[in-house]
């Protein structure tokens, strides 16, 4: 389903892959309409969790992905899911380097030991 349709009529809710409930659209676009009325209408990023919907909500409300991430734990879930164990104590890593230069030597061996694979 496309976002104007998702706009129009809301999705209900059911469970994501882990058997959490996820909401219904059109109640989190309701709630982040209601955030962006009360002054936040160009925040520079959101971090969310694992829910879907949210993110599409958080696209369609405050435009492109580029306004929100995944948190710590979901991200490394989702690397998990999407990747595997192969680069996994280097991801979680990365999350804690203490510089540049300490990050960029993590990333590389990431992509060596995933043979390139990003998600």
């Amino acid at each position: 389903m496309d976002a104007d349709a998702w706009r129009k009529g809301g999705v209900e809710g059911g469970t994501g892959r882990d058997g959490a409930a996820l909401g219904t659209f059109g109640s989190w676009e309701d709630a982040l309409d209601d955030v962006q009325a009360s002054g936040v209408v160009s925040p520079a990023h959101l971090v969310r969790d694992g829910d879907r919907v949210i993110g599409s909500a958080i696209g369609l409300v405050y435009g492109g992905k580029d306004k929100h991430q995944l948190c710590q734990f979901h991200l490394l879930r989702e690397y998990r899911r999407n990747i595997g164990s192969a680069g996994f104590a280097e991801a979680k890593a990365l999350l804690d380097a203490d510089n540049l230069a300490q990050g960029r030597e993590l990333a590389e061996s990431i992509m060596f030991l995933t043979g390139g694979r990003v998600t």
